[in-house]
């Protein structure tokens, strides 16, 4: 429960504009850090997988890759365990 409700956070944050924003990247990268090491402890390796996804787009400034990955994150936090989610 509490992973789903941060990756609300994370989608809530990547609403508004981010890109020039450091500190809502960096928090958004950060919940997808914790988010991802939770995931991977309590079996949830497609949302770890998908966290991980983000937080690294976030982290090496692929903004193309950002909401690609957000999508997937929003799949995987909403139950759906498909490969291609």
């Amino acid at each position: 429960m509490r992973n789903r409700v941060r990756a609300q956070r994370i989608a809530e944050l990547l609403s508004a504009p981010w890109e020039r924003d450091t500190a809502v990247r960096e928090e958004a990268a950060h919940l997808c850090h914790t988010v991802a090491g939770s995931a991977a402890t309590f079996g949830e390796p497609g949302l770890a997988d998908a966290c991980l996804l983000l937080e690294t787009a976030l982290r090496e400034g692929r903004d193309h890759d950002v909401m690609p990955a957000l999508d997937v994150l929003r799949s995987r936090a909403s139950g759906d365990r498909s490969p291609e989610a």
